[in-house]
């Protein structure tokens, strides 16, 4: 599948037992799978409102629609960078317009699926919380 290999690395000193238990539980349900690091199909990374610090406009559409082609002609992209969700899944911390041109590559027929699941799986930096702190969005 090209486009969706990429390297993955943890980054955190003190692991949060909650956020690893997740991640476990997900890779036993099928959500997440590990190959170099965490794999994550697409329809299970959400993207929190008000999170992001880019402002919409036609600038942003513009370089996510060059990235969406981008991704299209199996170029290559880093990995998103994700936490665990308290209600499932996982949240985009940073890659929120990665996030949006792999979703717009994937609506045009990309061939980003897996054909034995049908799933558009993808690498995903896993960040663990450091001392329990919530991250907040920007306001």
């Amino acid at each position: 599948m090209p486009g969706v290999a990429v390297r993955s690395a943890y980054r955190s000193q003190a692991p949060s037992t909650s956020s690893t238990a997740g991640i476990r539980k997900m890779r036993e349900t099928g959500v997440v799978k590990r190959a170099d690091g965490v794999q994550a199909s697409y329809e299970s990374i959400h993207i929190e409102p008000g999170f992001n610090l880019r402002q919409d406009g036609a600038e942003l559409e513009e370089s996510i629609d060059a990235l969406t082609e981008h991704i299209m002609g199996g170029g290559r992209y880093p990995p998103l960078e994700v936490r665990v969700r308290e209600d499932g899944g996982l949240r985009v911390v940073d890659g929120h317009r990665r996030h949006a041109a792999i979703g717009r590559a994937i609506s045009r027929g990309a061939p980003l699926r897996n054909p034995a699941d049908r799933k558009a799986w993808m690498t995903a930096q896993y960040i663990r919380h450091k001392a329990g702190k919530k991250v907040k969005p920007v306001r």
